[in-house]
């Protein structure tokens, strides 16, 4: 069993790279844990006495969630348990408290179901935890509006309002995408950014409806003449607006792009900078031949107009960065 549960451990650790594994012996009460600094060189410690100890000086858990991991670890320790996970504050390896989840199981040691070992990871989840909070925040936003999602400038105001006040502006910008998705029920909403010289264009943002492929990855360094036909801006109208009910209507160039990804209907609406074509935002109905009605449409062009504004200061700002580095 020993062996086994150490063959589990590598193979953890081997699989979570920036993750630290732990295991608890019942037969000496100590606790050992394997992690790698940031060179990837490993660490490993062991801690006497395990629960006698103070979780927050010696583990750096938050103080807030140290009775939790501690109860929960003990009472796995005194009874198998199958699976179980736990989410938590950590300082272990940054200087400020991160969100990290535990996932642990534990075995009975000599058939003694009050003497468990105890096998564990403990991953970092910041990211996804900020990414849910976004996406939370918009969404009670959304949900807050009048029920009927087309009107507009209440919803341009709060894609607005959590573009400003968020701190990751990619972050925010995947969640509203998704917001949108389910609020209009479209099957795919992404962003096209153009190149320097807008020769080309890269899908840089996607959220998908379930059971609808991702196509962000195939979708990069597109060229405007060799790939889509040299004439894709003529589809937009001087509003900005591309509206497509069938795709069988577009130019063979522009179909081949769209067919394997299993388009019938998309919207699409120009991102502008200073008044000059620089990508747009699409929203792709895969199931349905899709018409969208004239609320809807402007509705989503304010969305757009503001996204486009964030993503100009975005790349903006790494034009900055990279001149400073250099």
């Amino acid at each position: 069993m020993a062996r086994k549960i150490s063959n589990i451990l590598n193979t953890l650790f081997l699989e979570n790279a920036n993750a630290i594994t732990f295991e608890y012996n019942p037969e000496t009460g100590s606790a050992s844990f394997l992690s790698c600094d940031s060179e990837n060189r490993h660490i490993s410690k062991t801690v006497k006495d395990f629960f006698d100890i103070d979780f927050c000086t010696t583990l750096k858990i938050h103080p807030e969630d140290c009775a939790m991991i501690q109860g929960k670890l003990l009472e796995a320790s005194r009874t198998p348990t199958k699976q179980a996970s736990l989410v938590f504050r950590l300082n272990y390896f940054t200087p400020q408290y991160q969100y990290h989840q535990i996932q642990y199981a534990s075995t009975a040691l000599n058939n003694n179901p009050h003497r468990c070992r105890i096998i564990a990871i403990i991953t970092n989840i910041q990211t996804q935890f900020q990414q849910k909070l976004v996406h939370d925040e918009l969404a009670m936003s959304i949900s807050n509006l009048p029920n009927d999602i087309s009107q507009g400038l209440p919803v341009s105001q709060q894609v607005f309002e959590i573009l400003y006040r968020t701190t990751d502006t990619h972050l925010a910008i995947s969640s509203i995408l998704g917001v949108l998705g389910r609020a209009f029920h479209t099957d795919r909403v992404y962003i096209f950014e153009d190149s320097e010289d807008h020769s080309t264009c890269s899908n840089t943002y996607e959220w998908c409806a379930a059971g609808i492929s991702a196509e962000k990855d195939n979708l990069q360094n597109l060229s405007y003449h060799d790939d889509l036909g040299d004439r894709y801006h003529d589809n937009f109208s001087e509003e900005g607006i591309f509206l497509c009910q069938d795709i069988k209507d577009l130019p063979k160039e522009q179909r081949d792009i769209l067919e394997p990804q299993g388009v019938l209907s998309m919207l699409q609406c120009a991102i502008t900078e200073n008044g000059i074509f620089s990508g747009y935002i699409g929203f792709d109905s895969c199931t349905e031949l899709r018409h969208w009605s004239d609320d809807q449409v402007s509705t989503l062009m304010q969305v757009t107009r503001v996204l486009g504004t964030f993503l100009s200061k975005s790349r903006r700002e790494s034009k900055i960065i990279e001149l400073k580095v250099h």
